[in-house]
């Protein structure tokens, strides 16, 4: 054992909400690339697959049942859609990838924009910059020349090429960006992880700037994910003797992993997810009917030592953590996570399934701010510029005090207001390589802008300075009331005459 200390978290429960929680009767395509979740949550909506996989479907968070067809479809000119999901700094922001190489947009369920990212070439993940909006990172394989290219795109720019090209000898499992936006990593199907840093020109597999050791067996399916901002990943793949396992890794020793856990036999991979707040990594055991949860900081005494599991009924083919904006923080849940059950059964069809992660306390009348710090705010850190100028920034964060969540973001957005200011055009796809726009419905238009936090506020009130009111000038008659200006009233009806006296 280490010296360190233990995670605060470590004696958290866990809850499987009842059936009348769930999305059930959800008719989903399970059909995933591998570095994809399953699954994708924002503060409003759950994101899944519809059953012609053609499709999303959004989910109302706040609306569980047997909802049946019941829900909201986002369409475009998506081919067979492989991964989705949403960006961190603007709610209702999700995009989704296809094997026609295309990546589609929505906002608040309206169609937003397109882009050819790999020619014809199938597009198997997709991520969004954590600290810049309008940033996608793409990978596209090929399993016949096994080869790979990663790119990064700012579709908020006139020109429609990636900013930065990649080529990887072999095939990329999945993709993800550092929580502060610096850097890249790589999971590829030899059993690697490799670093890049997409600031420095177009590179290749031989340019990484670190590789990890080889601790996966070669041939079959591996994921990584970052530990935040912190310079430490969490890798999951398969032995040789296909056991599932799990490596935590520092980027400057990428020799040997700090910590590692191997669990029973299976063909699929994990599912690894991270919470920054708790330092909780939860692990999704894909085909299998069990979710994990692990101490994922490299400080603590036992890293990656098992906390706890869920078992289900039904095998799981998507997991994701709800925001921690959501969270019931007054009931002291720390977590929550959706997860995507193939057969729920309940009914029919597939269900998601609500986990909820709760801390004991002796009473839950106060806020526990040891429990909850500052968690991230749904604003970009940074401007595109900013961030290819490495200039020094620091994340967006807001408090999860309710007493004291409306001050802080709106303290919050002044602060990056910069950042969040409204992006440009969204750049579309070239005559050489057309894509076919969504289909409009006939009485709801389709924004092409590109949308920004801005747009949507967290409160609804609207606040007025006097600057905003325009003064007459200096001499002038005071301005008469048009009828603009006044409202429309209704003529009062007229009094009937009074009775006449009585005769005497």
């Amino acid at each position: 054992m280490r010296l360190g200390a233990f995670n605060r978290y470590r004696n958290a429960v866990a809850t499987v909400a009842g059936r009348e929680a769930w999305y059930s009767e959800l008719a989903l395509n399970t059909a995933n690339s591998i570095a994809s979740d399953g699954l994708a949550i924002d503060d409003k909506r759950l994101y899944v697959k519809a059953a012609n996989g053609h499709a999303l479907q959004a989910l109302d968070a706040g609306m569980p049942g047997k909802l049946g067809a019941q829900t909201e479809t986002l369409a475009g000119s998506m081919g067979q859609i492989l991964d989705w999901t949403t960006a961190p700094y603007d709610t209702g922001l999700v995009a989704a990838c296809d094997s026609n190489g295309t990546v589609e947009l929505w906002s608040d369920g309206m169609p937003a924009a397109a882009v050819r990212t790999h020619g014809t070439a199938a597009c198997n993940s997709v991520r969004f910059h954590p600290t810049v909006a309008g940033v996608l990172a793409t990978v596209s394989s090929s399993t016949s020349a096994k080869n790979s290219q990663i790119r990064l795109w700012n579709i908020n720019s006139s020109t429609e090429s990636a900013y930065w090209d990649c080529a990887v000898g072999g095939i990329v499992d999945s993709i993800a960006v550092r929580g502060d936006g610096q850097l890249l990593s790589a999971s590829t199907h030899d059993g690697l992880v490799l670093l890049f840093d997409p600031r420095k020109g177009a590179a290749s597999s031989d340019s990484a700037i670190g590789k990890t050791a080889s601790v996966y067996a070669a041939g079959r399916p591996t994921r990584c994910i970052w530990l935040g901002e912190k310079p430490y990943l969490l890798s999951t793949g398969l032995s040789r003797m296909r056991e599932r396992s799990a490596a935590l890794w520092d980027q400057r020793n990428l020799a040997k992993p700090l910590a590692s856990l191997k669990l029973q036999p299976s063909t699929k991979s994990l599912i690894p997810l991270f919470d920054e707040d708790t330092q909780l990594a939860y692990l999704g055991e894909k085909g299998d009917n069990t979710v994990r949860w692990v101490d994922a900081d490299p400080s603590s005494a036992m890293p990656l030592a098992e906390l706890g599991s869920v078992v289900l009924q039904s095998q799981i083919s998507g997991c994701a953590l709800m925001p921690k904006r959501s969270l019931k923080v007054m009931s002291g849940e720390i977590a929550r996570l959706h997860v995507v059950v193939e057969n729920s059964g309940a009914g029919t069809g597939s269900a998601v399934i609500p986990i909820s992660h709760v801390a004991p306390r002796r009473s839950y009348l106060d806020f526990h701010a040891d429990l909850f710090p500052d968690t991230r705010a749904p604003l970009p850190a940074q401007s595109f510029e900013q961030w290819v100028a490495q200039e020094p920034f620091s994340i967006p964060k807001v408090s999860l005090d309710p007493s004291l969540a409306a001050a802080s973001m709106e303290s919050t957005r002044r602060r990056f207001g910069a950042a969040a200011a409204p992006q440009q055009q969204l750049s579309r796809p070239s005559a050489a390589e057309p894509v076919k726009p969504a289909p409009k419905q006939p009485d709801v238009p389709v924004q092409r802008a590109m949308p920004t936090p801005e747009s949507t506020p967290i409160t609804s009130a609207a606040v007025v300075s006097p600057q905003d009111v325009s003064e007459p000038a200096a001499g002038a008659a005071p301005r008469s009331l048009g009828a603009a200006d006044t409202h429309t009233s209704v003529p009062e009806a007229p009094k009937a005459p009074a009775p006449a006296p009585a005769p005497a």
